[in-house]
């Protein structure tokens, strides 16, 4: 599965790459990047359920599934900061196209 993930993540970054000819600009970096993230949460996803099975199967459930969780919400906590952290980027970005778009509009009216 971890090799899954690498192939899927080396094809989005070319995939990445060739759509801009010239390298990847920003947005379409941000854009793999939350692919990735996508990837990476389904592959936690997958594994927590894999896991869980295992856990039921052993005769201290209880604790194991809360190990289980801990590590599922810090992979999960980890890969929402990362998400946090490409908003703040798009909303910046937004942000200053909108404000270099009122100078033009307000350049151009007398």
């Amino acid at each position: 599965m971890k090799f899954f993930l690498v192939v899927v993540s080396c094809w989005l970054s070319g995939l990445a790459f060739a759509q801009t000819g010239q390298g990847v600009t920003a947005s379409v970096d941000r854009d793999a990047e939350r692919s990735r993230i996508r990837t990476e949460r389904a592959f936690e996803e997958s594994e927590f359920i894999k896991r869980e099975a295992a856990c039921y199967a052993r005769f201290a459930v209880t604790d194991c599934l809360e190990s289980l969780r801990s590590q599922r919400r810090e992979k999960l906590d980890a890969l929402r900061r990362q998400e946090v952290v490409l908003d703040d980027a798009d909303r910046k970005q937004k942000a200053q196209e909108r404000m270099l778009r009122l100078e033009g509009k307000s350049q151009a009216s007398p």
